[in-house]
């Protein structure tokens, strides 16, 4: 499967309503999750686990947002144009683009830590609603004690979510904070899924491009290029 074929087939498996929703570890199923069939279709990341969580964080509409941001021509990054037209461009090729997106979009989810942690509580709601599915095949089996058992788990996750929902300060895991690191997070991962070629300018217009369509800051290309250079001097 060629890169621009990749891109095509998870675009519209993201985009199908009759796309069985699959969250990876976990097996539960919600409207915004990413398809499970999607990791089938790449080579295994160097570190599945890791990426499987980052799944999970995401939602399937903003993997969308990224891949419809503007930086992708024919499955790679889109370079300077090679006619007057703009009918084709230059590509540079990720070294494993459906990784890549889902970084992305991890990174750039960050930088709103508010909208998303009712997201993060909501997957309380998708526990329990689990549960109950258990009761009901804790019942086929007419397993009284498992139906117990499940009973307790069930009120210990409201009990936790409760909770949770009281408290007055939201504590959020580090990386969510950490607006400032957002552009040297997604340079580094731009570098080391592209060519060694490839001009420091497209990046710098990718990462302004996609930080203009998560509505996160406005920051020019000039400046996010400033700053690769920066970071090839330390």
């Amino acid at each position: 499967m060629s890169p621009e074929e990749l891109f095509n087939h998870c675009l519209s498996e993201l985009e199908s309503p009759d796309t069985i929703e699959v969250a990876p570890l976990t097996g539960a199923r919600f409207p915004s999750a990413i398809p499970h069939s999607i990791f089938h279709l790449t080579q295994p990341p160097a570190n599945p686990l890791l990426l499987s969580q980052i799944c999970i964080n995401c939602r399937r509409f903003d993997v969308i947002k990224v891949m419809k941001s503007g930086i992708f021509h024919k499955g790679g990054l889109k370079g300077r144009p090679l006619t007057r037209n703009n009918f084709d461009y230059v590509v540079y090729f990720f070294k494993d683009l459906v990784s890549f997106i889902l970084k992305t979009t991890s990174h750039l989810i960050s930088e709103k830590p508010g909208e998303y942690h009712r997201y993060y509580i909501s997957a309380f709601d998708r526990a329990i609603n689990q549960i109950d599915r258990l009761r009901s095949i804790a019942s086929s089996y007419r397993s009284k004690r498992s139906w117990n058992k499940l009973i307790k788990i069930k009120n210990d996750l409201e009990d936790i979510k409760s909770n949770l929902i009281s408290k007055p300060v939201i504590a959020l895991p580090t990386r969510l904070m950490e607006k400032e690191d957002c552009i040297d997070s997604l340079i580094s991962l731009f570098k080391q899924q592209l060519p060694p070629t490839t001009p420091d300018i497209v990046i710098s217009q990718a990462i302004s491009t996609l930080l203009h369509t998560f509505n996160i800051f406005t920051v020019e290309p000039d400046a996010i290029r400033q700053r690769i250079t920066r970071s090839k001097r330390k």
